[in-house]
């Protein structure tokens, strides 16, 4: 716990490389809220960077771990749709998020940002 507060107070603090290394110890257990959005930001990190590569590398990653924070998952695979629209990969960005669109059901905004996303991948083909 005290690695995850020190990473999250300096992530809002913008020490990114600091919190970084904190939060990877925290990231490799995703299987709880903590450990999930530790996993998230260290994904938000890489799309930050333009390492989209990684960001790819990170979500699979995360997507095979199982986790049960549905929220975490969804928002790190909607930072994946960006990254392949920043790669250029129009229809693989969309089938990123006509998937989350078509399968999540939890908490927040995410299935209105992924319509979102798609309908503006959308108007961009006409």
């Amino acid at each position: 716990k005290a690695l995850y507060y020190k990473g999250k107070s300096l992530w809002e603090e913008g020490e990114r490389e600091d919190a970084v290394e904190a939060l990877g110890d925290v990231a490799e257990n995703p299987k709880d809220v903590m450990g999930a959005e530790a996993a998230y930001l260290l994904i938000k990190d890489a799309f930050d960077s333009g390492n989209f590569d990684k960001v790819e590398t990170l979500v699979f990653a995360l997507s095979e771990q199982k986790t049960g924070e549905r929220f975490y998952l969804a928002k790190s695979y909607l930072l994946l749709g960006d990254s392949y629209l920043e790669k250029g990969d129009k229809e693989g960005a969309k089938q990123v998020y006509q998937s989350i669109y078509k399968s999540y059901n939890g908490q927040g905004d995410i299935k209105a940002i992924a319509k979102s996303k798609m309908d503006a991948i959308g108007k961009k083909n006409k």
